[in-house]
């Protein structure tokens, strides 16, 4: 699933310029490059210049578009212009400033000021100032209310089991957005309410065409096709007050019967469209990210001491676990003021003999955070050279204890205040042995304000991890209770090779807007 990426504009101004020209002051302009990880930087945008000034507030704004998955690096340079219109050689360097995007939107809020660099890194003269500001700071929440009457029967015996699809055109084809659940035995389906983001149905534009579908679930073969129609968000809106009915039509039963009318009427009692915000504007407001990890230490990694191990470590190289662990946690640590990470291990077998599933890396139940991304990759060795790998493969206890931490900051946040944000980052390398209870503890803590992201190491199936990467579908335990929100994300790491960026995006693509969906439930709004 793609995360709606969002534009950023920036404004410029500069502080305490040094004199370039002899007999009068300089001319600034500055220039602003950018480069992803990996890739070659190109020039994103430039001032206008401002003559005989060394206290310039440029007017021109710079739009940048803002990867929350990404390392995103940014170079302002600062010139004189010293010949108009030649290329960059020939005006004078004044000085220079990178940052991260992740810096300046997660340490400092927006708005950074730095003194300039050099050429060779010694701090210079002058000072610059940036402050990014969102495009558009108010987006769509929509709750949605649906209940159809009359369908068509499709079980023999019975009546239908029945449950809706939404889709929107993407790419050539019409792509499922949401999925209610089913409803057994009825011709008269009343949905639970639900609430999307509008990005997420229709891409920010409410007068897009939506496709609408009910289906009769079938346990031992594909659903069967009961009746669909076409509308826009906003169209379903305005007929909503007045109880407009959409008729659910069968193609296929229209050609072939001639008094045919329809095959079920569809109503939406409550369509409400409500503002929402986009995840910068929550990080400028304070919004900290925390980041706990848990690690899988159980015997189907293999022998630590041996190459073929995924817990192997080489002498000066990362294995798989160390990999997913520094390219996650580089990314998270800029929206993380102290820098603290909690570490756990779960699958492992102690000196006493016992078997833990959330154990600290460090070894101290009551301070298990880890000094920085170092700190994590430390504990981690450490305790491959101090416990036994064992089993089974257990994500519940782990994703409990971070229900718990979360669940503190939800107070806060609902309070309307905005507070910290939690991801837990587990990586694995086999299929989970309690997936009932993980998905129970999924449901429980999917009001909170948790994230949890699956990083799968070496070549096991990992074909369930869908069940819990539940995209267009809402997550339900064994007992029937249905997740408020899509809040997990899985990435198979051999996927990815050794490329550490394209992996952190992948793994980190939807936080942005799961942030969003989260503040959008409790109508937190962002305050600066």
């Amino acid at each position: 699933m793609e995360t709606p990426k969002e534009t950023l504009q920036l404004h410029l101004r500069c502080s305490n310029l040094p004199r370039m020209d002899v007999m009068s002051k300089s001319d600034p302009f500055v220039v602003i490059f950018q480069a992803f990880e990996g890739g070659q930087e190109r020039e994103l945008g430039r001032t206008e210049v401002i003559k005989d000034c060394h206290e310039p507030d440029f007017h021109t704004i710079i739009p940048v578009t803002f990867f929350f998955e990404r390392v995103q690096t940014l170079r302002f340079v600062v010139y004189d212009e010293d010949k108009k219109n030649s290329s960059l050689q020939h005006q004078d360097f004044i000085g220079e400033l990178k940052v991260t995007v992740s810096e300046l939107m997660g340490g400092h809020r927006g708005s950074f000021s730095s003194k300039l660099n050099k050429r060779n890194g010694i701090v210079g003269k002058g000072m610059i100032h940036v402050v990014a500001e969102s495009v558009s700071e108010v987006r769509g929440n929509v709750t949605i209310d649906v209940h159809a009457v009359k369908i068509d029967k499709k079980d023999f015996f019975g009546k239908s089991d029945p449950f809706l699809t939404i889709s929107r055109y993407i790419g050539g084809q019409w792509q499922t957005v949401h999925q209610t659940e089913t409803i057994m035995k009825t011709l008269n389906p009343h949905w639970k309410p639900f609430i999307s983001t509008v990005s997420k149905l229709c891409n920010g534009n409410t007068s897009t065409q939506l496709l609408f579908q009910v289906f009769d679930y079938d346990k031992n073969s594909n659903p069967d096709f009961i009746g669909c129609f076409q509308a826009s968000l906003e169209q379903i809106a305005e007929g909503s007050p007045s109880g407009k009915g959409w008729p659910l039509i069968n193609a296929k039963k229209k050609e072939k019967r001639s008094k045919y009318t329809d095959s079920g009427v569809m109503y939406f009692p409550t369509v409400d469209i409500s503002t929402s915000f986009p995840f910068s504007s929550f990080l400028r407001a304070g919004l900290q990210i925390s980041c706990s990890f848990g690690v899988d230490f159980t015997a189907s990694n293999g022998n630590p001491k041996l190459p073929t191990s995924l817990h192997f470590h080489a002498p000066g190289g990362f294995n798989e676990y160390a990999t997913a662990i520094f390219s996650v946690g580089r990314i998270l640590q800029d929206y993380d003021t102290d820098k603290l990470f909690p570490a756990f291990g779960f699958g492992l077998k102690l000196d006493n003999g016992a078997v833990v599933h959330s154990h600290p890396l460090n070894g101290n139940y009551e301070n298990p955070f880890c000094n920085g991304i170092q700190g994590v990759l430390d504990a981690y060795y450490n305790t491959l050279a101090r416990v036994q790998l064992w089993g089974p493969t257990n994500f519940s206890p782990i994703i409990q204890q971070a229900a718990s931490v979360a669940a503190r900051s939800h107070e806060q946040f609902q309070e309307g205040v905005v507070g910290e944000y939690h991801i837990l980052c587990i990586i694995t390398d086999g299929v989970i042995t309690d997936m009932a209870d993980t998905k129970s503890a999924i449901v429980s803590a999917s009001n909170l304000p948790l994230s949890i992201v699956i990083v799968g190491v070496g070549a096991a199936d990992f074909g369930r991890m869908d069940e819990l990467d539940s995209d267009g579908v809402v997550l339900t335990d064994v007992n029937g209770m249905k997740a408020a929100r899509d809040m997990v994300q899985f990435v198979q790491f051999r996927n990815y090779g050794n490329n550490s960026a394209e992996l952190a995006a992948a793994v980190l693509e939807e936080i942005p807007n799961q942030v969003e969906e989260y503040c959008g439930m409790f109508k937190v709004v962002p305050r600066q």
